[in-house]
């Protein structure tokens, strides 16, 4: 984990973790992700993200790789985040995934 801000209103954020699953070869999963302030309040993003679970193993799997078993299965979000009042933030992220269909994603916290 790594978080860096090279220009004061942006900040760069990284992650990236092996994955161990039984019967699975080892994997990984990981994302870089980019916040820009553009005025008090309002944070425009960007991430990439890439996940790798791992082959199955054994008797009776399929050994070829496919997108997020033993290859990256890529997806990439863009993000606007309005911290409107102290405590109340409104979200909104377009996801695209490979091999999975567009989201759309609204969120509204409300925090002590």
């Amino acid at each position: 984990f790594t978080r860096w801000s090279p220009l004061r209103p942006l900040v760069v954020m990284a992650e990236a973790n092996a994955l161990h699953l039984s019967r699975r070869d080892l994997g990984y999963v990981g994302f870089v992700q980019l916040d820009y302030e553009l005025t008090q309040g309002l944070h425009l993003g960007a991430t990439g993200e890439a996940l790798d679970a791992g082959r199955v193993r054994g008797a009776g799997s399929d050994q070829s790789k496919s997108p997020g078993a033993g290859e990256p299965r890529l997806g990439g979000w863009l993000t606007a985040s309005w911290f409107f009042l102290p405590h109340c933030d409104l979200r909104v992220d377009a996801i695209a995934r490979q091999n999975e269909a567009f989201t759309l994603l609204s969120q509204l916290h409300v925090f002590l």
